[in-house]
Formats: structure tokens, sequence, C-alpha cells
């Protein structure tokens, strides 16, 4: 906070008001000359200083000045007015007497009475508020300047509301301000709209920008599924780039919970956070907790480090304690630690270790899953991007992958091998019918070596038993021509031209039979169907050119007078932009592998981009042997003006049984967020995910948000399917209560 600076008028003003006697005029502007002085008393050369009084005295022998009536003292962008202002040149002391208003820039401090000192810079001010900007009030029956940032205020007053009568203030007996640091202060009473509220005997908070270190305001809540909830959490900036957060959390049916949240940025290259929790669990009475940790740094020789490690005490945790409905239905958890070095633009050698861990999401009986945990550690990937070779037409990619693989059943281990990948890709892409034809054949080689095969990889006891495999692979992609028709619409519209494109494309795609009955199976490396097939697909698009608004500069000047002032702008030519904003897609694919049912499905996609605010898009897919859709799917997000915004996702799937005709099993969902915000204040949203086929409700969460000028009220309802135990669904309200420069206040869960 700014206030009582009186120190800087003191010093800009008093060498002119002492050492030229055209000041003693009623009104004068007075420019500093060379006279010799202290050298304290000092005025920037060439910047006017302007005094308003009705008198002004001196009285040599006690070295007093004495300015009276309608006292008005200008330097730059501060001033003082008041009724009398005393200035004692031997002492330093200064006194203004009725109606001070003392003012810099746009902070403002007004007083009945002020001293102050010009050699201590220490002063008292009687019955005073002063306005900080941007937006904080205060009010002291004496307010007293005790140190360079340090002021004490008797019977005072804080608020950041600008209202007369303001939603909050605090009054205290006494309170201690230290500038960009604390607010200390000791019988404290909260009002709010008027009424006394709360009562502290001592009260401390932080009265800057910048992280505080502190305890924050407890959380105080209940849930059916963790019982009575208390949470108090310690916070330590440990300097700009690190802060530490420990919190205990006490759930009454659950027990005592411990949480660590550390986030670092040491450089630009070093950033990262550690998350982690522990609880004694006093139904499962065992000890449970998780622990998540990212990293990403820069090493010598420009490698990349990577880090993401997410573990967990066993794979009920997150469904029974995380909030989070993404954590709550995860089905897996990742954690790896990877090094990357790159060899100009296309080509990167990636070293590897990585660990995936299946969990059990909510709604699924744990015993219904096995406990299977992937490793591979390492995997070396040597990566070459597409690139031309030499000079030449041909262009040259390849993937070759070294992983060492290990898979834990139910912590029995099922499966370790090691694998060597080799897959080399050579392309001509060439332009025919006047570029407007490309045809680009691809070959395709993949080599796989084994240190076991499929009975040794699950059996370490028996000897190791190398197998390979290899396959030819080759592709043709057919793209074009393109046909293009333009609509104007004359150059009056706001879109004057659209375009209409047609794009044909055809591919085929062969990949070599091969018997791979005898290799070890952990990913989709390791099973490569065989491939014969033909993929057609017909792509229709809407480009529309349209005008650009030009931008309103500020000038300081009317639009008239600019356009006046320059004839030959507002007769420039007007700039046009081009974007898509209609696009679809049909593809359909013939499987000559297949001896039945060759014909694929027919996908459809439908993308309409009405605005850089609004996205729509549509997907099918049709089953030409049951006749039916067998997925269907609708993307919409709009968002006009920050005042109303909707997100729309439904899916909808069917497993068919072509020889029967018949459906096997159908899904179908809904995930729907909606906002409005009314009157630049008060804000709804409402979001729900919906099992449509089981007639579920999966979560609901409804918010009311009111943002005041000083406080913020945050209110949320929220229902969540948990099936935890005897529990099937969890409810909770919560309600925070925000104060501006404060945070929160207040957080209460039911």
């Amino acid at each position: 906070m700014r206030i009582l600076i009186l120190s800087f008028l003191v010093i800009f003003t008093v060498n002119d008001l002492f050492f030229h006697s055209v000041a003693a005029q009623t009104s004068s502007v007075v420019t500093p000359s060379n006279t010799s002085r202290q050298d304290r008393f000092k005025i920037i050369p060439n910047e006017p200083l302007t005094i308003n009084a009705e008198s002004l005295e001196k009285d040599v022998e006690t070295g007093l000045y004495i300015m009276e009536g309608d006292v008005d003292i200008k330097y730059r962008d501060i001033r003082l007015r008041a009724d009398r202002v005393e200035l004692n040149e031997e002492t330093g002391d200064m006194v203004a007497i009725g109606e001070v208003v003392y003012s810099e820039g746009s902070d403002v401090l007004r007083a009945e009475r002020l001293e102050f000192n010009i050699n201590s810079e220490l002063g008292i001010v009687y019955k005073g508020d002063a306005v900080i900007q941007p937006d904080q009030y205060i009010t002291g029956e004496r307010i007293e300047k005790i140190g360079e940032k340090s002021f004490k205020i008797d019977r005072g007053s804080f608020t950041a509301c600008s209202s007369f009568l303001p939603f909050w203030k605090f009054k205290s007996s006494q309170a201690t301000i230290h500038k960009g640091d604390y607010f200390i202060g000791r019988n404290i009473l909260l009002f709010i709209q008027g009424i006394p509220i709360l009562f502290t005997p001592y009260l401390i908070f932080p009265i800057k920008e910048e992280r505080q270190t502190g305890f924050l305001v407890p959380d105080i809540g209940s849930s059916r599924s963790k019982g009575f909830h208390l949470g108090n959490t310690f916070f330590w900036a440990i300097n700009e780039g690190q802060d530490l957060s420990l919190t205990h959390n006490f759930y009454d049916i659950r027990g005592h919970e411990l949480e660590l949240d550390y986030r670092y940025i040491y450089n630009e290259n070093t950033r990262g956070s550690f998350l982690g929790r522990v609880i004694r669990d006093r139904v499962e009475h065992s000890d449970r907790g998780d622990l998540r940790f990212s990293h990403r740094q820069t090493l010598p020789l420009d490698f990349e480090t990577l880090a993401n490690v997410n573990l967990v005490s066993d794979r009920t945790f997150l469904r029974d304690f995380d909030d989070r409905l993404d954590e709550r239905t995860r089905q897996s958890l990742t954690s790896d630690v990877s090094f990357t070095k790159r060899f100009g633009q296309n080509n990167l050698v990636r070293i590897l270790f990585d660990r995936l861990e299946n969990v059990v999401p909510a709604n699924v009986n744990p015993s219904s899953i096995s406990q299977q945990t992937d490793y591979r550690l390492p995997e070396i990937r040597f990566s070459s991007f597409n690139q031309r070779l030499f000079d030449s037409p041909v262009f040259f990619q390849q993937y070759t992958v070294f992983s060492t693989i290990r898979r834990d059943v139910n912590d029995k281990t099922q499966l370790e091998f090691s694998r060597l990948d080799i897959n080399p890709t050579i392309s001509i892409p060439l332009k025919t019918l006047g570029r407007a034809l490309t045809l680009t054949p691809k070959l395709n080689y993949r080599e796989t070596l084994y240190t076991d095969d499929i009975i040794t990889a699950a059996n370490p006891d028996i000897k190791s038993n190398p197998v390979d495999r290899s396959q030819f692979g080759f592709s043709l992609d057919l793209n074009g021509p393109r046909f293009d028709k333009i609509f104007d619409r004359g150059e009056d519209k706001s879109i004057t031209k659209i375009k209409h494109l047609i794009e044909p494309s055809l591919t085929y795609n062969f990949i070599q039979n091969t018997d791979q009955s005898n290799l070890p199976s952990f990913d989709s490396i390791d099973r490569i169907s065989q491939q014969n097939q033909l993929t057609y697909a017909l792509t229709n698009r809407l480009l529309a050119r349209r005008k650009i608004k030009p931008k309103e500069e500020e000038t300081g000047v009317s639009t008239t007078s600019a356009t006046t002032s320059s004839t030959s702008d507002s007769e420039s030519k007007p700039q046009f932009e081009t974007k898509e904003f209609v696009s679809l897609q049909l593809s359909q694919s013939v499987n000559f592998t297949q001896p039945d049912f060759r014909l694929s499905n027919i996908i459809g996609t439908l993308q309409v981009f009405p605005g850089s605010s609004n996205r729509l898009q549509f997907t099918a897919s049709y089953d030409v042997y049951v006749n039916a859709f067998v997925g269907s799917g609708v993307d919409l997000y709009t968002n006009y003006k920050d005042k109303f915004n909707l997100a729309v996702l439904w899916r909808r799937n069917l497993v068919v049984d072509r020889v029967a005709n018949s459906v096997i099993d159908e899904t179908q969902f809904l995930d729907l967020q909606a906002g409005v915000k009314l009157w630049n204040t008060l804000g709804i949203q409402y979001r729900t995910r919906f099992n449509i086929e089981d007639q579920d409700r999966v979560e609901d969460t409804l918010q009311l948000a009111y943002n005041g000028q000083c406080w913020n009220l945050i209110s949320e309802f929220t229902q969540q399917d948990i099936a935890t135990g005897t529990i099937t669904s969890d409810r909770r309200f919560i309600v925070t209560l925000e104060f501006k420069h404060l945070g929160r206040i207040g957080s209460l869960r039911f």
C-alpha cells in the first residue's frame, strides 16, 4: 500500500518555498534556480512547482513558515491541500490542518490533521482515510508512520470494497501495516453488510500480490463415503521458483490423511511437481496412498528429460479418495522416464523406461479384473522421419525399437522377453496432371527379432528360444484430382466468395501374411495382421472469403479527424481472409482377405465451423450388412461473447452379429456442459455425465458463482456414482467465500 508518502512532497516543495521570494505571492509557478542550499532539499530541474495560498508568513527567529487559506501545493503528480500548513525550517516539522487532502497519482489520503517531519520522514495522521489503488480503502482515528514502509493504525478499518456501505470490512482496535508484506491486527471484527459476523483477538494476512508463507483457510465439510472432513494446509513460499503445501485432512469415516505438494521451476529448462498422499484407512484397515511426480529438464548435449510417475498403494485408491470423475473412472496408470536426443530436424534417439498398471474404476468389482502391470525397461527407439534421400525423388523413413519387456499378473511374472523391431519405408511422391494428382507408392519391410518364443517367454525356467518375423508391405496413395467451383456473392457482402472443393482419394494397402503363432504377444507390434485392402474416400469442403474488419486504433482523436487527415489510408484496399467452414468426408474399405463381409462400415464425418468460437461435428458408422448405424456421435461447442457456452458430447455404439443380423450389446452416453453469465456478476454452470443405456447419472454438477466488486461467492453441488461398499453415490455441497486481496475466507463442504 502506498500511504503517507509525504516525504516526497516535502522534499520536492521545501526548497522553492524557503528560498524564492516569488513563492510568497498568492499564486505562483516556480522553476528552480541555481541557488545553493542544503543538499537534502532538491528539486528536479525544469519541474515546475505551484503554490496557491491566501497568505504566507515567516517567523525569522523560529524559522517557521505559515501558509493559510485554501493552501494548494502541486508538484508533478503530487498535490497537498489544507486550510493551514506550517513548516519549521530548523526542525523539519510540518503540520497541515483542516480538510487535509494529499494525493499522489491515483492514491488519495484525507485527514483532519497531519503532522510530519521531513528529516525522519515519519508522521501522524488524525482521523484519516486513504484510497490506495487499485482498490484498498483504509481508515483510522490515528495513523502513524513508524518506519519507511510501516504504519500503525488505531481504531481503523480495512476493505477492498468501493461502495459507501462496503460488503465486507475489518475493524480493529490496533493494526500494523508493513507495506508489501503483512497486515497484523488486534481485536479484529469482520462486518458483512454492516453486520458484525466474526471476532478474533488476533489476525495476520499478507497484503502483497506475490505468494506468502502461512496457513490457508481450513476446509470444512462432509460426504457420505468419507464422513465429516476438516482440512488444514500450511503453504510455504520457498522462493520465486518453489513452493510447498503440507495438508492434514481428517475424515470421520476414513481417518487422517497427510498430503504434500511441491512445485518448482529452477530455470527455463527445469521444472516439475511432486504430490504425495498417505492415509491410514479405517475402513480397509491399511495404509494407503498415491504419488505423482512430473519433471522436465534439458541436460547437456541437448538431451531432453521427461518424467511422469503415477503410483498407487492399491488399485482402488483413486476410486475411493479422488473427487475428480476422470481420476475415479481411470482404468490404468502410466509411469515413464525418457531421455531424448535430436539430430537435426528429422532424427531422434529416445530411451524410455515405462510402467503401465491397471486400476479399478468406479462401478467395477475389483475381483472381476486381474491385477496386471506391464514394463518396458528399457525401450530404445531410433526414429528417422520422412526425408528426401540426397537430391533424389525418393523419401525415406524408419523406426528401430529395442525393448526389454515384462508383464506381471497378480504379482507373478507371466511374460518376459526382449525384442528388436526394424521398420524402414521408402516412398516416391509423383505429381501428374499439372500437379493436380498425387500418386505415392510406398515400400515397407519389417524385421522383428525375439529372444524368446511364446513358450519360453512365459516360462523363465525353460531355455530361451530366439525367433524372428519378416514382413513385406506395399501401399499406394492416390490423391486427386481436385475439383472446385467458386461462387461470387459480390464485394458488398461480408462473405464475398464461397469455394467448393471436391477431393477424392484412394489408398491400397498390402501386408504379407506371416505365421505369428510362435511369437510372444505383448502389444500391437507382435500381431500385425495380413492386409489386402482398398480404401476410398470423398471429401467436400466449403471455404469462405470474408472481409476482415479493421481494428480501431486509439489515436486520441475522433474518427472523423483521423479519416480527414489521411484520405489515402481510408481508400486502401480491404483485407480478406479465407477459412473453411464446412467439410464432409465419406470413406469405406474393401478387405480382400475376408471370405465374407469384405466391405467395411461406411464412415461419415461432417464438420461445421460457423465461427472461431463455434464448432459442430457429426460422426456416423453404417454397417451395410445389418443395415444399421453401429456408431454415432455428436460434438458441439459454442461460446457467445463469454456470456453463454455450451458443450455437448454424445456417443452411441452397437456390437452386432453380422451372421445372425442381430445386436449383441449397446452403449450410449451423454456429456453435457452449459454455462451462462448474467449482468457480468452472476455465473451458472451445469455439467452432467449420463449413461443413457443404463439410465444412470454418472455425475451431475451445478455451480453458481457471484462475482462482486470486492467479493466472490461460489456454491457447487455434485452428485457422483462411486459404488464403494454399500454406498452407491456420493453427494457434496461446497460453499466458498472469497474476499479480494485476501483470497479464500472460508469453504464449507456438506
